[in-house]
């Protein structure tokens, strides 16, 4: 009798968690704020305050539609492709007990 270990054909990933948005520059940080308030939810506006309390995935969308709109210059496109690429997912590390 032999021991033959079985492997999956698909390995599974971590599922993410989040993500983390990072803004290194006053353009960035602006850019958000413009997006989030103009393509965002239109109930309330937001400030520098609010970014760390709203939620990355309504800040990405937000973002995503300011660049696919006819509005915004070349430049301004250049901003926010810096933030979405500077996106990067957030796996919580399962703790050993």
């Amino acid at each position: 009798m032999s021991n033959v270990l079985v492997f999956p054909k698909q390995f599974l990933k971590a599922p993410k968690d989040g993500f983390r948005i990072n803004l290194y520059t006053d353009a960035e940080v602006e850019m958000t704020l413009f997006c989030i308030n103009i393509w965002g939810r239109h109930d309330s506006k937001y400030s520098q305050d609010d970014l760390r309390t709203l939620d990355p995935i309504f800040v990405r969308d937000s973002l995503n539609r300011g660049y696919d709109s006819n509005l915004l210059s070349y430049d301004a496109k250049q901003i926010i492709n810096t933030i979405v690429k500077s996106i990067e997912p957030i796996n919580k590390k399962q703790e050993v007990l």
